[in-house]
């Protein structure tokens, strides 16, 4: 039996239902996310306009109205740049603000530097990213991190660096870690207590807001605190993943969602935990 496909000469496909795809739906997810980590973010433009005010003296408003991620003059291709750049500043600086609120935890006015060191090695062969030796015969350590997953040496060098310091006060040992790395480092101390006893974790995020409570006071001169300006965007734009923008609106338009704590925490402002 042959078949008369003839019947279906005329055939035509019916025609899709035409959808209108919006992002309503995404919008309202997002709304709802943002409101359950309690960040608003005409709030958050708000804190910028406070900011660009508040360092309109160096007419450069807040750190992140310059876009610091192509800034050549500051090297910052390898983690050794960050922790020169860092150590720098702390030596540059004759009030102290940064170290009193980064550090914290010594009385005001026994931040007197007498000489930060780079790379300084133990006898034993360690070596230490930044040592701040301070006038009242005290001594600061600190491991820089910008993703080197290395963190369990830090105790050892904590340990022979309190060696070759010998007689002088040690005042702490710090690791600088990026925000990511926290849940690393906590699980490394978890299973070596003795190191979460002995090294205090910092992170970038307590770096930048170090710099920025710093840079609105008047304790430190001009030219350091542009320089600090121009790291702390460094800091934010390049590690911190925070964008650039002049305008505030715009600024917070282009926040990430998994931006949008941080963001926060780096804007606050004479608020309780300001001081460590």
């Amino acid at each position: 039996m042959s078949i008369d496909w003839l019947a279906f000469d005329g055939f035509r496909r019916p025609a899709p239902p035409v959808r209108q795809w919006t992002w309503v739906g995404v919008g309202s997810w997002q709304e709802t996310l943002e409101a359950g980590l309690k960040v608003r973010r005409a709030d958050l433009a708000e804190r910028r306009r406070e900011w660009d005010a508040a360092l309109r003296d160096l007419d450069l408003g807040d750190p992140s109205a310059v876009d610091r991620t192509s800034f050549r003059v500051l090297r910052l291709d390898r983690e050794e740049d960050w922790s020169d750049w860092l150590a720098q500043l702390i030596q540059d600086s004759k009030g102290g603000s940064f170290a009193k609120k980064f550090f914290g935890g010594t009385p005001a006015g026994s931040f007197a530097i007498k000489q930060v060191h780079r790379e300084v090695s133990s006898y034993e062969g360690w070596r230490a990213d930044i040592i701040v030796e301070w006038k009242d015969s005290s001594y600061t350590h600190v491991e820089v991190k910008v993703g080197d997953q290395n963190l369990d040496k830090t105790f050892d060098t904590a340990v022979a660096i309190q060696k070759r310091f010998h007689g002088q006060k040690r005042r702490g040992d710090f690791i600088l870690l990026l925000p990511e790395q926290r849940n690393d480092w906590d699980q490394k101390c978890r299973l070596s207590p003795d190191l979460g006893k002995r090294i205090s974790a910092l992170t970038w995020i307590d770096a930048a807001r170090a710099f920025r409570i710093a840079l609105r006071e008047a304790e430190e001169a001009p030219s350091w605190r542009v320089w600090a300006h121009a790291f702390c965007g460094a800091i934010e734009q390049k590690l911190l993943r925070i964008p650039a923008a002049e305008n505030p609106v715009e600024w917070v338009k282009r926040l990430r969602f998994s931006r949008l704590t941080i963001a926060r925490e780096l804007l606050r402002t004479g608020e309780a935990g300001d001081a460590r």
